[in-house]
């Protein structure tokens, strides 16, 4: 068997077994009914942050709102996801 033939079957084989755990209920991608909860309670901590300090002077005239909401949620986002694994 051909050594890059080989190496093809390999990854066609990766990538079926991860589509099929696409739909996989309870499996390593499912989330509530298809959605992730806790990513949508972090996006709208988030709405919300913006909205709460983009009129700020320190925001307005240098950087903007937005680079600091994208690290606050990511940062918000990672500790939920500590706390709360994934069953």
């Amino acid at each position: 068997m051909n050594v890059q033939y080989s190496a093809h079957l390999s990854t066609v084989r990766i990538a079926v077994s991860t589509v099929r755990q696409l739909e996989l209920k309870g499996g390593k991608y499912w989330y509530f009914k298809g959605v992730n909860l806790r990513a949508i309670i972090v996006w709208l901590v988030g709405v919300i942050f913006y909205l709460v300090i983009n009129p700020l002077p320190l925001f307005t005239e240098t950087v903007g709102a937005v680079y600091p909401i994208i690290v606050v949620t990511a940062v918000l986002y990672l500790i939920v996801s500590k706390i709360n694994p994934k069953q």
